[in-house]
């Protein structure tokens, strides 16, 4: 006999549920002569007991390190701080060459002729005069 895949997927999830049922049934402690045993099956003079939850295990997570002592726990570490000075001269030196290339655009929309009313000069001192400011604010002069 040959079954589709959906009753095979339904007789899986039914196998499963039953043995899953039968994994908390009840359990039985018996004693007989000073032995003790346990059992699914009920016996004579026998006593339930309580199946414990099964226990779960918590996710692992990895404890912070703890400071040293030489280190005030505020005080910055010093591979951050040179990483941090590092991006700040990266993008410092950024913005100085496209400060430069502003430069060179304006100085060349003034050496082009240049129909009335195109407004490539303001456009390109416009520029130019944003990319000083961002380079003073972001960028101060040693």
């Amino acid at each position: 006999m040959h079954l589709s895949p959906l009753p095979r997927q339904g007789l899986a999830l039914l196998l499963a549920l039953c043995l899953n049922a039968s994994s908390q049934a009840a359990v039985y402690k018996c004693q007989y002569d000073g032995l003790t045993t346990y059992s699914d099956h009920l016996c004579q003079q026998a006593g339930t007991l309580s199946t414990p939850p099964l226990p779960t295990v918590p996710a692992f997570k990895a404890a912070p390190a703890p400071p040293s002592p030489s280190t005030p726990p505020h005080a910055p570490r010093a591979s951050h701080a040179r990483s941090a000075t590092t991006a700040q001269r990266q993008r410092c030196g950024l913005l100085a060459q496209q400060h430069r290339w502003a430069q060179e655009d304006l100085q060349a929309a003034r050496s082009l002729a240049q129909p009335p009313g195109s407004g490539k000069v303001e456009q390109a001192r416009r520029k130019l005069q944003r990319l000083e400011q961002r380079l003073r604010l972001q960028c101060p002069a040693p």
